[in-house]
């Protein structure tokens, strides 16, 4: 489903590869109203009165153009979004503009609560089972509880009070299948992460991924498990 937020500025043509090009095409307005690609395949956009995207009419495919139906709120936040099987999904937000409801055809209804901060507190999926989320006082995930299993827990440099040599980043994730560890080099880059499997009694696995950066700071070899980069 095309992103909102991609069908925007007035480039006139793109160049894709040779004699070929991507053509666009406005309203009065300057809201983009169609694109032909270098194939002749084309896409249009109408819009609202508020000049919102309300239908995107995909290239012809076997016969037909897909097509895709976006409806808003009051406050111009996406309502509905049907697809091109008719299918409709709902989303509802509160009054801090957070999704607070999804309803689809293909996940049932998803309910999602937050804190005074903003952050996601609870999350009830169409099954009707509820993801819980802590944070610490910076506002950083600390804890996942699913229900009737194991939660996920995470931890920082520097737990809630970060100190001149922290630099806040997570060090270790555990959930019910092990831990993840990580490590950072002076210039808070990642250096490794390893990842611990536990089992019955006291068995491990562990698995290491190594990172090295060249002098411009770029990713430049991946040391894996087996030693090979």
């Amino acid at each position: 489903t095309p992103l909102l937020g991609a069908y925007t500025g007035t480039l006139a043509s793109a160049q894709s590869v040779p004699e070929a090009a991507t053509s666009y095409k406005y309203d009065l307005v300057g809201n983009l109203k169609e694109i032909t690609d270098p194939l002749g395949r084309v896409t249009n956009l109408t819009y609202d009165p508020l000049d919102r995207v309300k239908q995107v009419e995909q290239p012809l495919t076997n016969g037909a153009r897909p097509t895709i139906k976006y409806g808003y709120d009051g406050i111009d936040q996406v309502a509905t979004v049907t697809d091109p099987r008719n299918l409709e999904t709902r989303y509802s937000v509160d009054g801090l503009g957070n999704r607070s409801e999804l309803g689809s055809p293909d996940t049932g209804l998803t309910k999602s609560t937050y804190d005074a901060a903003g952050n996601l507190k609870t999350r009830m999926d169409g099954r009707g089972k509820t993801n819980t989320y802590f944070y610490d006082a910076l506002n950083r995930l600390t804890r996942i509880d699913y229900t009737g299993t194991v939660g996920t827990t995470f931890e920082y440099d520097g737990d809630a009070k970060l100190t001149p040599t922290a630099a806040g980043k997570i060090t270790r994730m555990t959930d019910e299948s092990g831990y993840t560890t990580y490590t950072y080099d002076a210039f808070g880059r990642l250096a490794a992460k390893a990842q611990t499997t536990t089992g019955l009694g006291s068995y491990t696995n562990t698995h290491t991924l190594a990172y090295e950066y060249d002098a411009a700071g770029r990713l430049a070899s991946v040391t894996y498990p087996s030693g090979n980069r």
